[in-house]
Parts: C-alpha cells; sequence; structure tokens
C-alpha cells in the first residue's frame, strides 16, 4: 500500500477519507457526483482519497492509484458478481471493515465522507471510529427502488412490492435516527424535506446540490442537427437516462402517441443502459403495438461524453419523465446546454426548471400533461422565447461543481471546528 502522498499543511490542506459504493464503470449521476467532488475537493488544495468497488480491469485491487488530482483505491469485487448487486454491495462492505483500520492509519483523515452507500455507516470499524462523517444523501430509500416482479400477476406484485417498500422504509428511517453522522448533504431540496421528515436534526441536514462543467456542457449553434432531424416539422425529442421503471419511459411513449398526431415525423431518443429487462419487455409491446417503431430509438450503447453532448445539443427538446429522482443530472446537463427542457415533481427537477426560468413541470406519470408541455415547448413562439446562452449562464452561476466544493469545503471547516469544541 506504499505510495508518496503529499504532505499535510494543518493550516489549510485537509486529508480527505472518502467511500462509495459506485464508481467507474459503472455510469450514472451518483458516479459523476463521486468523481467531480473528489477532483474540485482536491483542485482547493486537499488531499483526497477515495475508497470505492471498480473491477480490476478499470483499476488494480488493492492498492493506492492515482487519478487525475485524487487518489483511490480499489477493494475489488468477488468473481461471478456484477457491480451494482446486492451480492457486490455485501463483498464491498464486508471488505471495507476488513481495511478500514489499515487505510485510516494511512490516510491519517481529518475527515470521512461517504459520498455513496446507505450502509456504508452500519461497517463496525466506521461506527467506533472518531472521524467526523460527512454523508451525501441522494435519496431517501426505497424511493428510487425497483417494484418487485415475482409473478406475472401484477396485483400479486403490487402487494408483495407496498409490503416490501413499507419495511425498508422502516429499516432505513431507524438508520438514518441511530448512525454517527456529523452532517448530511441532501442534494436537492425535496430530499431535504424527506429527512427532515424521518425527524433528523434540522442543523444536520443541508442543502448542497450536485452541479455542472460549464466547459464541457453549453450550447453549440455549429453543432447543427444531422440531416435527418434537419425539418422544423421532424422535431427530436430527447431523454437520457437507464431504462428501469422509475425512469418513466413507459409515460413518456404514452405521450409520442399524441405528439406524432400534430407532429407525423417527430421522433424520439432515449440514451441510456437498460437496467431492468423486464421493464424493457413493456416498452417493446407499446413500442409495437402502437406502431411506434419509426418513432423512437433506445440507444443502449454506452457513449462518451462528447457525442452525450452533441446529443444534447441536437435535440429540440429535452423531456425528463421520471417518476422518481434523487437529483437528475442529466436533466442539468440539458439545461446547461442551453435546450427547451420538460420534467417531473421529483428530484431536483423543480429546482432546475425554476432557475432555467421555465415552468413545464408535470406530475410524475401524467402522460398528457408531457404531451401539452412538449407541444407548447416544439411551438415556435415558445422556441423563439429560449435564449440558450442566458439559460447556460443561470445554470452555471448555481450549478458550477467549484461552487459546490465551496460548499462541501466550508461544511467541512464546520464540522470539524465543532467537533474542536
Amino acid at each position: 500500500m506504499a505510495i508518496n502522498f503529499p504532505s499535510v499543511d494543518a493550516r489549510n490542506r485537509l486529508n480527505i477519507l472518502c467511500v462509495s459504493e459506485h464508481y467507474y464503470p459503472l455510469v450514472g449521476g451518483s458516479v459523476t457526483y463521486v468523481d467531480n467532488i473528489c477532483k474540485n475537493m482536491a483542485y482547493l488544495d486537499h488531499n483526497v482519497f477515495l475508497v470505492t468497488q471498480t473491477d480490476n480491469k478499470y483499476l488494480p485491487c488493492h492498492q493506492w492509484t492515482k487519478q487525475g488530482a485524487y487518489f483511490v483505491y480499489n477493494l475489488g469485487h468477488e468473481d461471478g458478481t456484477k457491480l451494482n448487486t446486492r451480492q457486490s454491495r455485501k463483498y464491498f462492505l464486508r471488505e471495507l471493515n476488513k481495511f478500514f483500520p489499515e487505510l485510516v492509519k494511512t490516510v491519517k483523515p481529518a475527515i470521512l465522507h461517504v459520498l455513496y452507500g446507505h450502509y456504508v455507516l452500519q461497517t463496525p470499524n466506521i461506527k467506533k471510529s472518531r472521524i467526523p462523517v460527512v454523508w451525501t444523501v441522494h435519496n431517501v430509500p426505497p424511493h428510487e427502488y425497483r417494484p418487485l416482479k415475482i409473478t406475472q400477476i401484477k396485483w400479486f406484485n403490487s402487494m408483495i412490492t407496498w409490503t416490501y417498500f413499507f419495511i425498508v422504509g422502516v429499516i432505513h428511517r431507524n438508520n438514518f435516527r441511530k448512525f454517527r453522522y456529523d452532517a448530511i448533504i441532501a442534494t436537492s431540496e425535496r430530499t431535504r424535506l424527506l429527512l427532515l421528515n424521518l425527524k433528523i436534526s434540522k442543523s444536520k441536514v443541508i442543502f448542497i446540490p450536485g452541479g455542472i462543467d460549464p466547459s464541457i456542457f453549453k450550447p453549440n449553434f455549429s453543432n447543427n442537427k444531422t440531416t435527418s432531424f434537419q425539418n422544423k416539422n421532424t422535431p427530436l425529442i430527447l431523454c437520457v437516462a437507464a431504462v428501469i421503471k422509475h425512469k418513466g419511459q413507459l409515460v413518456l411513449l404514452e405521450a409520442i402517441r399524441q405528439i406524432i398526431k400534430i407532429y407525423p415525423k417527430a421522433f424520439f431518443v432515449n440514451v441510456g443502459p437498460i437496467r431492468d429487462a423486464h421493464y424493457q419487455q413493456e416498452i417493446d409491446t407499446l413500442i409495437n403495438q402502437n406502431s411506434l417503431q419509426n418513432h423512437c430509438s433506445f440507444i443502449a450503447t454506452e457513449i462518451n461524453v462528447a457525442d452525450l453532448v452533441s446529443y444534447y445539443n441536437n435535440c429540440d427538446v429535452y423531456v425528463q419523465p421520471s417518476l422518481e429522482e434523487g437529483f437528475c443530472l442529466t436533466f442539468l446537463e440539458a439545461a446547461c446546454c442551453g435546450k427547451p427542457i420538460v420534467g417531473t415533481t421529483t428530484g431536483a427537477i423543480p429546482e432546475i426548471l425554476n432557475c432555467a426560468g421555465s415552468d413545464n413541470l408535470c406530475p410524475p406519470g401524467n402522460s398528457e400533461c408531457l404531451t401539452n408541455k412538449i407541444l407548447k415547448t416544439l411551438s415556435t413562439t415558445q422556441k423563439d422565447k429560449i435564449d440558450p446562452i442566458k439559460q447556460h449562464n443561470k445554470i452555471i452561476l448555481n450549478y458550477s461543481w467549484l461552487s459546490v466544493a465551496n460548499r462541501v469545503n466550508e461544511l467541512y471547516k464546520r464540522t470539524l471546528k465543532q467537533e474542536s469544541l
């Protein structure tokens, strides 16, 4: 585990030990959050050390590796298991507990920041450590949990799911109350309110949103739409989300059915991996039953950031039909690219819409509202009202990663000051 760590100036620089169940090669908002918090805290002249779980193809196992501005220690995962499963989480927590004393001895952290993981604070060696703890909570379980599909009988699945969610909710309510932490970062105002509803002390819950890199996500007027979408009567509707029930693609497809009556050549694109095969089957069934094959495309292959930005800049309207969200980073990215945006009342979506100066907000699951908001957004008079540069500037004023890191840094200082009293 030998590595030449930077020196620590106690007056200005902290050793920060971060922990996350999610990291590359996983994709999504949680991984982006982890990487950017680590990177930007390092830019603020702290020494940042991340303990996480990834496959050995991405990072060597059980040794510190420099990843840009910060260090990573990969606990690995068991052969034959996939990342982001119950089995991999159990392995991660077991290995974290086993190696935590040695990691602390090596890093000598001033503060521990749990960036992602609802069970990390159950780890015995973390529970008995005296290191001040900051915990980022993206959403409160069982929000974002997928419904159970045990049989083909829908009412039975719904009953079992309700029972399961109720039990999970009780367990997590107890966990939030009994875990040892000094502060919780809620990444959306909605998550903050959910935490306060659990009777957590108001002084311990701090709202600090996720962020955006404005140098990457920005309007690009030179990046005109490809020839297949150049006609104004062929609007491109985009959603960037994993194929899983709480992302709400089925609701959006119901809206697409109505939109093609007005725009017969309208086209919907969803970019994101398939995380629920049963849900994908439901989507395919709806597409086939309504002859939508020529009006939609689901792109499940991994794409790089440049291509993702191109998708944002090529669309006519970005729609987030989510039934449930923690934050929703892709919605923020689309807004930062200056695109017209339509979303639901979950996660940070209402806050982002408000920041962008838009009222295109719908209740989750309401396809009629989505239809009306999308049609309104596609109208010529409405599109002329949107200034992409102005919207971009509004977004980065509130959501740049540097401003997020500065707020986290102030929380660290406040937490350490309280500990020293």
